[in-house]
């Protein structure tokens, strides 16, 4: 029998953190362990020689995400907790307007499928299904902020902290694609990733200030890397 201290323990709280976790994990079926976000471009490049320059173009690369991504996905959590599907179809496609680098425009989409497939098999709701067949038919697309609202708001996962999930897991995603890129070792990259928490949390804070409609993106170096990956004669990551 667990203890007074666990048995009083909301049980709300406790899957909205395993949730959380669940989706954090590398186990968690999205692919991500694919995209290097345009890191792997300056790496062949020369132009990340350690922890100073990684941490650089992450600050970057969280600054977009900070005025774009995690923009649509709070408009996305309330369009789903409001069953409206139209709108979360508009903001999708708004998203999907900045997202010019045809690879990372893929990318987005893809893994926004990949999460809601999983999501789908764990907990159907209508407003998921509804959007998962939109996407399906190619009437909305799926990208990965819009789709882990939807997952979120499915799952009990409150806004907060899904903006703060997907701040972390990119910044994740960075960092591991500059390890195996030899830019890093393991440490480096915590001792970044722990060093960029107030960062991050300034980012989930900026994103609350600006509505949906108001999204903007403005990181030429990540997109000019990210269009010339397809020219490198050897890759490791998609994009």
């Amino acid at each position: 029998m667990l203890s007074p201290r666990y048995s009083d323990m909301s049980t709300h709280t406790d899957d909205d953190l395993v949730s959380t976790l669940q989706f954090s994990d590398s186990f968690f079926p999205l692919g991500s362990y694919s995209l290097s976000f345009g890191i792997e471009t300056l790496s062949q490049l020369g132009l990340v020689k350690g922890t100073d320059d990684v941490s650089s173009i992450l600050s970057v690369f969280l600054e977009q995400l900070s005025t774009l991504d995690c923009v649509a996905l709070r408009g996305s959590f309330s369009a789903a907790g409001e069953n409206d599907l139209r709108l979360l179809v508009a903001i999708d496609r708004k998203l999907a307007s900045f997202k010019n680098v045809k690879e990372f425009s893929e990318a987005s989409r893809r893994t926004g499928r990949a999460l809601l497939r999983t999501v789908r098999a764990l907990k159907k709701t209508g407003i998921l299904s509804s959007f998962w067949n939109l996407v399906e038919s190619g009437k909305a697309p799926g990208n990965y902020a819009v789709c882990l609202a939807i997952a979120c708001s499915t799952l009990g996962i409150g806004e907060e902290r899904a903006v703060i999930l997907l701040l972390y897991t990119s910044a994740v995603s960075l960092l591991g694609a500059s390890v195996r890129l030899g830019s890093l070792t393991h440490v480096q990259a915590q001792q970044i990733l722990h060093s960029t928490k107030d960062e991050l949390m300034n980012c989930a804070r900026r994103s609350s200030a600006i509505a949906w409609r108001s999204m903007r993106a403005f990181s030429p170096m990540l997109d000019v890397m990210g269009m010339q990956h397809v020219y490198l004669q050897s890759r490791m990551f998609y994009c």
